[in-house]
């Protein structure tokens, strides 16, 4: 098997919002109730995923599952800092501890905008206003944050928004990550426009492009990454190829091709 392969795991198809862009790690989220079983997740990283590759813990909200720590010690243990907690933030403030115990070091909180009326339009749900001190919170304990910001027309892909989230990650010691909207899972990504847009936002702000890769552009300023990214799998990407594909590990105990929903069967999981 190829190393160096991207994870999604997702530990429930529960969530404590109601996003009108989710599109729950590109598979139909059930009406049914799910978590994965730690005992699958355990199964997993002994037998399929290696130490090279890279992990995403989502959901539905992660922070709901009800064996979390546990979950995440055992993930770290085996991909280290190569690990990242896909989530709202809305349960944050509490589960903060947890995370820490548990040896994690990177969250991406998935935040679009900072206006409370925008927000409960876009998540279903009012505005958790303790969120960014939580999150300054997080660096002082040693946490990674990066903010997804899903770009949707109508509500956030104003220069203003743009710039004052910035200046916000930027004093806060957050990095930060435009991600391209999407029509259609299972078509490719053209992304010009959208690259073009922030690219020049980002430069006339004094940042400089570090590096690309499949979907992904970085750039820097001081201490602060901020990266333009397509909305799927890299293989949908831009520049991407089939190989740059990631899989979905779904809480039933599939797993799934991310691009195409292909269930993948390996020769050492359970049938």
């Amino acid at each position: 098997m190829k190393n160096n392969r991207l994870w999604r795991i997702r530990l429930t198809n529960r969530c404590n919002a109601n996003c009108i862009f989710c599109h729950g790690e590109g598979i139909h989220l059930s009406s049914t109730a799910m978590d994965i079983s730690v005992n699958y997740v355990q199964h997993l990283l002994e037998t399929v995923i290696d130490a090279d590759d890279s992990i995403a813990l989502s959901g539905g909200e992660p922070l709901l599952h009800p064996e979390l720590e546990y979950i995440i010690r055992c993930t770290v243990t085996k991909v280290g800092e190569k690990c990242h907690l896909n989530t709202n933030g809305i349960l944050l403030e509490k589960k903060l501890n947890i995370l820490f115990m548990a040896g994690l070091k990177n969250i991406h909180v998935n935040l679009a905008t900072l206006d409370g009326k925008i927000y409960k339009n876009l998540y279903g749900v009012d505005f958790p206003l303790f969120l960014w001190n939580t999150l300054r919170d997080a660096v002082e304990l040693g946490f990674h944050i990066n903010i997804n910001v899903v770009v949707l027309q109508g509500y956030n892909e104003c220069d203003s928004f743009a710039i004052d989230l910035l200046k916000r990650c930027e004093k806060s010691c957050f990095d930060a990550t435009f991600i391209e909207p999407h029509n259609a899972l299972n078509s490719k990504s053209d992304g010009t426009l959208f690259q073009e847009y922030y690219q020049q936002l980002l430069t006339s702000k004094g940042f400089n492009l570090i590096q690309t890769m499949p979907g992904r552009k970085i750039y820097k300023r001081e201490k602060c990454h901020v990266r333009i990214a397509s909305p799927c799998a890299p293989a949908m990407a831009w520049n991407g190829s089939p190989k740059d594909d990631a899989f979905v590990v779904l809480e039933n105990e599939e797993i799934r091709k991310f691009s195409t929903g292909e269930v993948i069967k390996y020769a050492n999981t359970p049938a």
